[in-house]
């Protein structure tokens, strides 16, 4: 990889942030409201969390790809698709944590297919987010199995795999994104940023 484009706090600390953001996201999906009814007390504050840590994981994400800079453009490609995954969880997010509760409380008699239209619209969000980090999985991971070490061709191979499966078993109708679905396409995408964490923090070392 390439060591000259490496600051060591920064990346440690980059490394640390992903992973924690990661593993505070699958906490959050945990506790994920399935109902809007259930959207009340700290059940509200999943979709606000799970935004926050979206920012921190992207940002993170940045670190990542100057470490892996050896491929300008794959990297640039990567860090591209991670803001669109961004953008698209923040809008589903949004949708379905503050957007459709505000209408269920408002009382002003808001008919079927205005709900309708807000799932349909979280949902498209909701899946040009798993493909865009599916996107930026693969084209991390292109770099990395061309590295030196073994624990780079490792993370890559991962990464293949993390960012593969979700998008696969999403266009063969395998898996929807319902709360159900969503956690585990989420678990599988976020536990590869561990890993990526956990690298990132070892590689600056």
């Amino acid at each position: 990889m390439n060591e000259t484009a490496a600051h060591p706090i920064s990346d440690r600390t980059a490394g640390l942030a992903m992973a924690g953001a990661a593993l505070a996201s699958i906490a959050a999906m945990m506790h994920h409201p399935s109902t809007t009814a259930e959207m009340r007390g700290l059940a509200f504050l999943v979709h606000p969390l799970l935004i926050g840590f979206s920012a921190l994981i992207f940002a993170s994400s940045v670190f990542l790809s100057r470490r892996l800079a050896a491929i300008r453009l794959t990297t640039v490609a990567a860090t591209t698709a991670m803001a669109m995954w961004l953008a698209a969880n923040t809008g589903a997010a949004t949708i379905n944590g503050i957007v459709v509760p505000a209408l269920a409380d408002s009382g002003a008699g808001i008919g079927r297919d205005i709900f309708r239209l807000c799932w349909e619209a979280n949902q498209a969000l909701a899946a040009l987010g798993v493909f865009a980090a599916g996107l930026a999985y693969l084209l991390w991971a292109v770099v990395l199995l061309r590295g030196q070490r073994q624990a780079d061709r490792a993370l890559g191979l991962a990464g293949l795999i993390a960012g593969l499966l979700p998008v696969l078993a999403l266009t063969t109708g395998y898996l929807r994104l319902d709360v159900g679905g969503a956690t585990i396409v989420y678990t599988v995408q976020n536990l590869w940023l561990v890993l990526a964490g956990i690298w990132l923090c070892r590689s600056s070392a």
